[in-house]
């Protein structure tokens, strides 16, 4: 006796002979099918494909990331204070185009709230201290799109000396340039703002050296990191100087009249 299940309410047939192949009707819901074979109907089904799942990002990566990063830029700082002249080549060559574009960043971070903490601070002779609750939500967002002004001018000074000259790089190199070069800028203004009552006798020999020290690190970077020859480069930092300042004009303009 051959057994088969209805498709359409699962009743078992019984025939006398195998009805594979033949047009058949349920006696219990009286559905006509076409009987299949013994293999197909012994055969399983095959499971259901399984979900892709998506991808996870690892837990914490983004943390490890600004750890490394601020890991980095702790390195390069004291690297260009023990060497600020050829320290510069040396810690691009080291970590690498996309560290070192992190460390720019990290550097630019940390000159702006330098110079917001010397600005809010009453750091400045002839500036009064401003509380807290005097500074707007508007007020701060300006100023650090402000303090971001900086590294963004230099960043697109060097790159368009770059271009001039005809050489390669890359834009997250100059980014790296402009932080680095712009880094004494922050030491001045964190040292003039904890100098306190002595901050009337520091602020020009510190700001002093500190230009000095970012002509000379701009030059390097023009020539280790831009790989710009000598000459042009050295014609190059006061134009690059000039363009970063009529971009931080330009800049400044926008934002303050946003």
């Amino acid at each position: 006796m051959h057994r088969l299940s209805c498709p359409s309410c699962d009743a078992v047939l019984q025939f006398p002979v195998d009805p594979t192949g033949r047009n058949v009707r349920c006696k219990n819901c009286g559905n006509r099918f076409v009987a299949p074979s013994d293999e197909d109907t012994d055969a399983p089904e095959p499971p259901p494909p399984a979900p892709a799942e998506k991808p996870r990002r690892p837990r914490g990566e983004f943390q490890g990331k600004a750890k490394a990063g601020l890991q980095d830029a702790w390195t390069v700082m004291r690297r260009l204070a023990v060497n600020p002249v050829g320290g510069i080549g040396e810690a691009h060559a080291a970590l690498g185009e996309q560290r070192a574009f992190i460390v720019g960043i990290v550097f630019g971070i940390f000159v702006d709230l330098c110079v917001m903490f010397l600005f809010t601070g009453g750091g400045v002779p002839g500036m009064n201290r401003r509380r807290s609750s005097d500074l707007s939500v508007e007020m701060v967002l300006k100023s650090l799109l402000m303090g971001a002004v900086p590294l963004v001018s230099f960043a697109l000074a060097t790159l368009i000396l770059r271009k001039i000259c005809r050489v390669g790089g890359s834009w997250k190199s100059d980014v790296f340039v402009a932080g680095a070069s712009l880094l004494p800028l922050g030491v001045d203004a964190l040292i003039v703002r904890l100098a306190g009552p002595l901050n009337v006798i520091l602020i020009l020999p510190v700001q002093v050296f500190a230009a000095c020290l970012l002509v000379l690190v701009l030059y390097r970077g023009l020539t280790q990191v831009a790989k710009i020859p000598e000459v042009p480069a050295t014609w190059g930092v006061p134009a690059t100087i000039v363009i970063a300042g009529v971009i931080m004009v330009m800049l400044s303009v926008s934002i303050v009249t946003a």
